[in-house]
């Protein structure tokens, strides 16, 4: 579950609805939100680079984001913490 010690991870720009998950949600139980760059965000080997350096807990996102991500080569450093 989400703690205060949790890194969530904000890859949707503020201007979609669902953004309000991955910004708020942290903020109710103190968590740290780091937001990915648009950089980050389009390309998946960046991506997987910003999870494994801050060991992000929770992120969301589509299975066309996770695919590409999963086919960069990408593998977790931390998989037993990641909430996807």
């Amino acid at each position: 579950s989400m703690h205060n010690r949790s890194t969530c991870l904000a890859t949707t720009t503020p201007c979609f609805d669902i953004s309000i998950l991955e910004l708020f949600a942290p903020l109710q139980v103190g968590s740290r939100i780091l937001m990915a760059t648009r950089d980050e965000e389009i390309e998946p080997t960046k991506l997987g680079q910003l999870v494994n350096k801050f060991r992000i807990n929770f992120m969301q996102g589509t299975p066309t984001r996770f695919q590409l991500l999963l086919n960069s080569g990408w593998h977790c450093s931390h998989p037993e913490e990641l909430l996807i």
